[in-house]
C-alpha cells in the first residue's frame, strides 16, 4: 500500500477550507453583500464575488472558496473554469474604475489595497 501523507494532508485542508466557506455563507445568508452601482454593470454573481474579494483585500481568495461562492445552488459545486470564466468578466468589467483583480497561481485572487479603496468609494 502506497500512501502519501502531503497529498493526504491538502486533501483534508481542501475539504476544511470547503466547509468553513460553507458555514459562512450560510451565516452570511442573510446578510447582504455590498451594494454596487449599476454602472459597474455586475451580475448577481459577479456581486457576491467582488464583495467577497474587497472583504478579503488584499488577502488573497482562493479558487475553492470561489467555487463554492459561484455555485448558484450549495449543493451543486462550481469547477475551476467558472470561476476562471467569472474572473475575467469581473476584471473586464472593473478595469475602467482602475481596479486590477491579482491571479496568484495555484493560489486564488485578491483586489490589491488601492483598488479596493477605489471600490469603497463606488460604494459610499
Amino acid at each position: 500500500m502506497n500512501f502519501d501523507a502531503p497529498a493526504e494532508i491538502r486533501r483534508l485542508k481542501n475539504i476544511i477550507e470547503e466547509k468553513n466557506e460553507e458555514i459562512r455563507q450560510l451565516r452570511e445568508a442573510g446578510h447582504a453583500t455590498f451594494a454596487f452601482p449599476s454602472a459597474l454593470g455586475l451580475t448577481p454573481t459577479e456581486n457576491r464575488i467582488v464583495s467577497r474579494l474587497l472583504a478579503a483585500s488584499p488577502n488573497i481568495l482562493s479558487t475553492s472558496r470561489l467555487m463554492l461562492i459561484c455555485a448558484k445552488n450549495p449543493a451543486r459545486e462550481a469547477n475551476e473554469k467558472t470561476v476562471h470564466v467569472h474572473m475575467c468578466r469581473v476584471r473586464r468589467k472593473l478595469a475602467p474604475f482602475g481596479v486590477t483583480v491579482r491571479n496568484l497561481r495555484d493560489e486564488g485572487y485578491s483586489i490589491e489595497k488601492a483598488g479596493a479603496e477605489r471600490l469603497k468609494g463606488l460604494i459610499a
